[in-house]
């Protein structure tokens, strides 16, 4: 069955609160997350090709390719430029909430 994937945001280097998570396929590359993230907000095709995806090891963060597989890993850091759609997108939807949801 599916897995989920939590995503964190960061923008420019700095990590920020806003976790949201993806479901994609068990063996899912990187580049299926991605275009969950992508589903999920609404993204457009250009904007999702700027993004990174992150993973951190021991205080080191790495960019993983598209093509790889996730493997066990079930939290990623998303890397945005400060002027990303998406990034203005969570920053509102987190002061109009203030519950921490997105879409609400």
């Amino acid at each position: 069955g599916p897995i989920e994937v939590k995503l964190q945001r960061m923008v420019e280097g700095k990590e920020f609160g806003d976790e949201f998570v993806v479901s994609v396929p068990q063996n899912a590359s990187v580049k299926d997350v991605r275009a969950a993230v992508a589903q999920l907000f609404g993204s457009a095709p250009d904007e999702v090709k700027s993004w990174r995806i992150v993973r951190k090891q021991a205080g080191v963060m790495t960019t993983m390719l598209d093509a790889e597989n996730l493997g066990k890993r079930r939290k990623l850091l998303l890397m945005l430029s400060g002027n990303s759609s998406l990034a203005q997108k969570l920053s509102q939807s987190r002061s109009d909430a203030g519950n921490g949801g997105v879409g609400s």
